[in-house]
C-alpha cells in the first residue's frame, strides 16, 4: 500500500479513538472491504485533494457538466432567426398600431366625415405625414365609402406590408380593420 494511504488509514482510526469498541471495529471492517478492490492514482494528503480513482481496475469516469460546443451554436443560430424575424416584422405591425390610431381619430371626427372624400383624403395623409409614415401612402392603406346610416363616410384599413427575410423569402403581414364598428 502507498505511504499516503496509509497515513489516511491511520488518520481515519485516529479519529475514532473516543468511540466505543464496537464502532471502531465495524469502521474498520467497513473501510477494509471499501479499500479490497480500491487503489489510489495520486494521492496528495497536504492538499487534502484525491485525484484519479481507480476502482477494480478500472478508472471511475468523472460525470461532465455543461453544454455541448453543438447546443450553444444551436442556441445562437435559433436566437440570431428569431431576432432577424422580429427586425422584419415589429416595425411593420408598430407601423399598423399608428395607422390605427390615426384612422380612429379622423373616423371619430363626425364633422370631417360629412365633408367631401377629397377633405377625408387630404386630413389622412397630413396625419401620416405627421407621423412620419413616409413609405405607405394614405390612398393605399384606407378605403373610404358612403356610410348611409351615418350620413357620412366609413373609413377602413386593409393593406399589406412585405419584408424581405432572406434572399428570396419573404414576410408578408396583412393588416385590417373597420373603424365604423369602434365608433
Amino acid at each position: 500500500m502507498p505511504p499516503g494511504v496509509i497515513r489516511c488509514l491511520t488518520a481515519i482510526n485516529d479519529s475514532f479513538i473516543n468511540t466505543g469498541p464496537l464502532l471502531q471495529a465495524n469502521a474498520q471492517h467497513q473501510l477494509s472491504r471499501g479499500l479490497a478492490g480500491l487503489h489510489w492514482g495520486k494521492i496528495s494528503m497536504e492538499k487534502n485533494l484525491v485525484k484519479h480513482p481507480v476502482i477494480a481496475g478500472k478508472r471511475a469516469h468523472k460525470r461532465q457538466q455543461g453544454t455541448s460546443l453543438i447546443l450553444v451554436l444551436l442556441v445562437l443560430t435559433i436566437a440570431a432567426f428569431l431576432g432577424m424575424f422580429a427586425f422584419k416584422v415589429v416595425p411593420s405591425h408598430l407601423e399598423f398600431l399608428t395607422v390605427k390610431s390615426i384612422g380612429t381619430s379622423i373616423a371619430s371626427n363626425d364633422e370631417l366625415m360629412k365633408q367631401p372624400k377629397s377633405k377625408v383624403m387630404e386630413a389622412l395623409t397630413r396625419s401620416f405625414r405627421a407621423n412620419s409614415l413616409w413609405e405607405l401612402k394614405a390612398e393605399e392603406a384606407f378605403v373610404i365609402s358612403k356610410d348611409a346610416s351615418r350620413g357620412g363616410y366609413k373609413v377602413e384599413v386593409d393593406y399589406e406590408k412585405r419584408s424581405t427575410l432572406f434572399h428570396n423569402i419573404d414576410v408578408v403581414s396583412k393588416f385590417q380593420h373597420n373603424f365604423s364598428e369602434d365608433i
